[in-house]
């Protein structure tokens, strides 16, 4: 954040020029050439940077229950384990195989005599490979060399310092460790001990650097490495599988109960806009492939909405709040927060399952069907999207039609509109009736003109800002 904010003021220095100084009584208040002080801020920026180009490469991997972050060396021919990080793996000498090392220095040798070979290691959780050691103490738990390195199923990339491993479905997984970049050497203090310092007169210098505040990223997923757990999850893998068709017959089926006396709401469809239309279509029509969803003919009908989630895409939802208040209330208690985190605490291993489209994996009860109907645009003007195939319905069905007041033009009117390609205006006669709308002589008559008005706000533009006197009144 610091960084690009930084050179992006540095790369406006260019349109500035230095500061002549206005004629003042103060002698504390001195005036500085500007370009010379952002230089000098850059030159103390480049001292803090962490330069990463000649920093080791590491990826994290797992040999039985021990993990450590492994060095790439693309220098040595081999790869080596020493012996405190088998221990913690539970690996021996297997195997005896003199081997002379030379080190970077090419006069110093070790004989190498001990090695293990074949060691299941994971890169990444459905990543698992076979790798054989050489046995040496060096300060480094793993160290794999060119013996690993010339696998085409790992492909390096040291300019971008990256590295990644083809697991069991033969996809490219990422298992690079990120370097710790440490932050610029930032001290925050209040506008009280700035006032203070000023009385003081202890402030040589002084500069103001605008920082814009970006919004957290999506946290990554927390996901396994234990070998013992993703076999498990595979030997369970029909229940990770996308659900598909009607739920099937559970011993609990949720219901809705209503009050006494109470009649079907009343209520209208919510506006949408283009994208939202298109996202729609979209997901009806793959709920209605699932057999998820059928066409109803319910007194019931809630409106439909949508939501974005975190990823920035459309939810489907459907507002049920009318119907949640003539449904009769399960007194049953939630569970408490806090004694639920409590029951967690200590836990090493936790698990957080999520169901998929857990919505319309929730089985109704047959006879409550008919009240969590909703209603969508599509059953009011969508009914079908081509022309032939309405004339084909009016064939079957044995409609007649008077071709004379039918249109089939780029352009109609319909509901006091204009509708063209371009877009939808009121007609004319509809403006003139505003135009020609009487003296407002009560708050009544402001009113009513104000509802009128505000049927076609959308097409005059700054409407807020013209009512907003009417409003007042």
């Amino acid at each position: 954040m610091v960084t690009s904010s930084l050179h992006q003021f540095f790369a406006n220095t260019a349109y500035l020029h230095p500061a002549v100084p206005p004629p003042s009584t103060d002698g504390r208040v001195v005036v500085v050439d500007l370009c010379n002080y952002l230089e000098k801020i850059e030159r103390e920026y480049a001292t803090q940077q962490y330069v990463d180009i000649d920093a080791p490469l590491y990826i994290r991997i797992q040999i039985g229950k021990a993990t450590c972050s492994a060095l790439i060396d693309c220098g040595a021919t081999r790869n080596y384990i020493n012996q405190d990080f088998m221990a913690r793996a539970g690996l021996g000498p297997r195997k005896s195989q003199p081997t002379h090392v030379t080190l970077a220095d090419g006069h110093t040798q070790k004989l190498v005599d001990q090695c293990v070979d074949s060691v299941p290691v994971y890169f990444a959780p459905l990543a698992c490979k076979a790798v054989s050691f050489n046995i040496l103490d060096t300060k480094f738990n793993v160290i794999l060399g060119m013996s690993w390195l010339q696998s085409v199923d790992h492909p390096v990339n040291f300019y971008r310092r990256t590295i990644h491993v083809r697991d069991r479905r033969g996809e490219l997984v990422s298992c690079t460790v990120p370097l710790p970049h440490p932050s610029m050497a930032c001290h925050v203090v209040s506008a009280a001990s700035i006032r203070q310092s000023i009385r003081r007169n202890d402030i040589k210098e002084m500069g103001i650097c605008f920082l814009h505040a970006l919004p957290p990223g999506d946290q990554p997923k927390t996901e396994t490495s234990d070998p013992r757990i993703i076999e498990l999850l595979d030997s369970y893998e029909n229940v990770f599988q996308a659900p598909a068709g009607v739920v099937p017959d559970r011993p609990i089926r949720h219901g809705n109960t209503l009050e006494d006396g109470v009649v079907p709401p009343h209520e209208c469809i919510y506006h949408m806009g283009e994208e939202e239309l298109q996202v729609h279509r979209a997901q009806l029509d793959n709920l209605l492939a699932k057999g998820w969803i059928r066409p109803s003919c319910s007194p019931y009908g809630a409106p439909v909405l949508f939501v974005r989630k975190k990823n920035k895409d459309l939810r489907l939802c459907i507002d049920y709040w009318k119907l949640k208040t003539q449904t009769i209330k399960n007194t049953g208690p939630l569970p408490r927060i806090d004694y639920l985190l409590e029951r967690l605490g200590g836990a090493k291993y936790l698990s957080k399952p999520d169901l998929k489209s857990g919505y319309h994996q929730i089985e109704i009860q047959p006879r409550d069907w008919y009240k969590n109907a909703f209603k969508t645009r599509r059953a009011l003007d969508e009914h079908l999207e081509h022309l032939h195939a309405l004339l084909e319905r009016l064939c079957i069905a044995k409609y007649k039609a008077n071709r004379d007041k039918c249109e089939f033009a780029q352009q109609a009117q319909s509901l006091g509109h204009y509708i063209m390609p371009q877009g939808i205006r009121p007609l004319a006669d509809k403006v003139q009736t505003i135009q020609d709308w009487p003296d407002l002589k009560c708050t009544t008559d402001v009113r009513s003109f104000l509802r009128l008005a505000s049927y076609d706000m959308r097409f005059v533009k700054g409407f807020q800002r013209i009512a907003a006197p009417l409003s007042r009144l």
